[in-house]
């Protein structure tokens, strides 16, 4: 708000599960790693988690000029897995 005019934008992501070293530890830590990969994937409408390359392009978009008249926003990438939670009564 403060900023805008001096062509200062700001932005946030909110990634949702990114595949990461981190992540691929606690999958391999269940009784059946596969079975839970599989089921992480179908929580989300694209079939799969995150890469971070997706996050990577989200950010590179939102510091380019193409992006210029995004600002004040929340991106959530997530793979659709925000709009397929339940919705409150």
């Amino acid at each position: 708000m403060d900023l805008g005019a001096d062509g200062i934008r700001c932005n946030a992501v909110a990634p949702g599960w990114i595949s990461s070293d981190l992540s691929e530890t606690y999958l391999d830590s269940m009784p059946d790693p596969a079975a839970a990969r599989r089921s992480l994937d179908g929580l989300h409408p694209v079939g799969r988690t995150g890469r971070s390359t997706d996050i990577g392009d989200l950010v590179v978009f939102l510091a380019d000029t193409r992006s210029a008249f995004i600002t004040g926003a929340v991106m959530v990438a997530d793979g659709g897995r925000t709009a397929r939670l339940p919705q409150p009564p």
